[in-house]
Order: structure tokens, then sequence, then C-alpha cells
């Protein structure tokens, strides 16, 4: 899925099939969301948290917004848009830090090590996740929501390669432990939510460091305290 200068969502292609992408970027992070695609991500949020995926119809959304619900179509291109979307509205902040830092860094360590830094700061946003959770069963059952989450999906793989690449060339191995990454971080959200305290933290982003350093041969396995 990509969203265009005003927050209006690209349609995918009528083939249906989800566009490989090679952009380091993920749609709500953008500067330019449109102040009101903004509002219309944020009732959609406040109305999953507070009544779960059945309140969020057209009009519901809208209405908590404050605003026309044919601007869902105008920003998401309609309702499966809008879910896809905001699926990255919940972890808004840290993926729009995240970004910054790798399209702002020069390619080396230091990005590496907030990379991987930041896969602690998605995992343990627990609300997020649990609101996540609350919506990954319908988006996977709906052909058009299944291949939007993917190509979102795909964008977050690209930023994380983008991010561990030490000379800024994403090779095969750095797309290998982009995707792992993403799934480091799914994994650990969903354990920590049922159980926040049965993960050491610490050591697993110790050892994930130590894999990174092992596989691209860039010398920041410290220690798992620093990562």
């Amino acid at each position: 899925m990509e969203i265009g200068p005003r927050g209006r969502v690209k349609q995918p292609k009528p083939s249906g099939i989800a566009e490989k992408t090679d952009r380091a970027d993920v749609p709500s992070s953008h500067a330019d969301l449109a102040p009101a695609a903004r509002r219309l991500l944020e009732a959609a949020r406040q109305l999953l948290e507070q009544s779960g995926f059945r309140a969020l119809s057209l009009e519901a959304i809208g209405r908590a917004a404050g605003e026309n619900k044919s601007l869902i179509w105008y920003h998401f291109g309609g309702k499966p848009g809008l879910l896809v979307a905001l699926v990255d509205w919940l972890l808004y902040d840290t993926l729009r830090d995240l970004q910054r830092l790798v399209g702002e860094m020069p390619a080396g360590v230091e990005r590496q090590r907030m990379t991987v830094a930041h896969t602690r700061q998605l995992a343990t946003d627990f609300e997020a996740y649990r609101l996540f959770i609350a919506l990954l069963p319908h988006l996977v059952e709906n052909r058009e929501t299944r291949l939007r989450l993917a190509d979102l999906y795909a964008q977050y793989r690209a930023m994380n390669a983008k991010g561990l690449a030490l000379d800024g060339e994403k090779t095969p191995d750095a797309i290998a432990l982009a995707a792992m990454l993403v799934a480091l971080t799914d994994g650990l959200g969903i354990q920590l939510l049922l159980n926040p305290g049965s993960i050491d933290m610490d050591r697993i982003m110790g050892l994930w460091l130590v894999l990174v350093d092992v596989v691209l041969g860039s010398p920041i396995a410290e220690s798992p305290a620093d990562a």
C-alpha cells in the first residue's frame, strides 16, 4: 500500500498481486499524511479499543472523527485501505522515528544498532499489539486486505534491510535478517502481551546483535544491556 502526497492511498494493481517494493518507508510515517486522514485513523483506533472490530463501520469512524465518511474513500481507497493503514498507525510513533533514523543516519554500525533497538520499542507496545491481534484475523480472511497487509510488511522488511546494511547495500543476508527481525518483533510482541515477565529482553537483544555481527560481519555485539 502506498499513500500519495495528500494521504491518498494508491490502489493496488488490477491483478491483485501486491507490488514488490524496495522503499524504506511506511505509509503512516509520512510527514504529509493529511490531518483528516490522521483523525480518521485515530478515530478507528479508539473505536477498536473501546468496542472491538464490529464497531469499525464507515459511518461510525467518520462520525467519531468528525469527518464525512466519504473521506475514507478519498484518503484510503475504502475500508480495506483504512484497516491496513490502521495496523501501521498502531505503532506510528516508533515507526516514524525508525524511518527518520534510517533515512538520516549514514550506513554503519550505529544505524544497525538503532534498527535493532527499535525492535524492543515495538515489541513492548502492549496496547498496540493487543489491537493488532484483534485486527489480524479479519485482515487475513479478506483477500484485498491480505494483499495490502503483505505490501505493508514488505515495506517494513525494506526499512529494516536498509537499516541493517552496513555499507548501504542491501545484500541477500541483510534482506533475510530484515525478515527475521520483523518475525522477531511480532513474536516477542505476542509473547510479552501474554506474559510480560516471561522473557529476558536484554539477553534476547544481545543474542540478536551477535547474530547480526556473525552474518554481516559488523562489530556491534557488545553488552546485551546496551541493546
